[in-house]
């Protein structure tokens, strides 16, 4: 087993979790402290405004927060990978393409975002969105 270093901490701290990651030298630790600091002066700014990324993940709930379906251990709770909704397998049935996540695997989406996505995508003459979850 490897033995983290503390130099290579970097400890995350909020008022509901706090945690530490460790990265694997001092070098990496200050490349990801240069990125957390650009991705705070871009948010502050709302430079991210309108470029791809990654959404906040709606905190897990007890319900689906599109049909209040309530989740249990045979009902799971999924999050939509385009806007971050919690919501239940039946409404996140479909899958799209978003590059910013994987650049070829489909990503779970709920059926607000599909259908956005399928409204843009025929407004621009794009191929159709891929299937839906079977």
């Amino acid at each position: 087993e490897r033995h983290l270093s503390n130099s290579c901490a970097i400890d995350i701290i909020g008022r509901e979790k706090s945690f530490r990651v460790f990265a694997a030298s001092e070098h990496e630790r200050d490349a990801w402290v240069a990125k957390l600091k650009s991705a705070i002066r871009h948010a502050r700014h709302g430079t991210l405004a309108g470029e791809p990324h990654a959404p906040i993940w709606v905190q897990d709930g007890p319900a689906c927060l599109v049909c209040s379906t309530a989740f249990t251990v045979l009902k799971r709770r999924h999050h939509c990978r385009a806007c971050g909704t919690l919501v239940c397998a039946d409404c996140s049935k479909q899958r799209l393409l978003l590059p910013h996540v994987h650049e070829t695997l489909t990503q779970r989406v709920c059926e607000a975002c599909y259908a956005e996505d399928v409204r843009l995508t025929s407004q621009a003459g794009k191929p159709e969105a891929a299937p839906a979850l079977e």
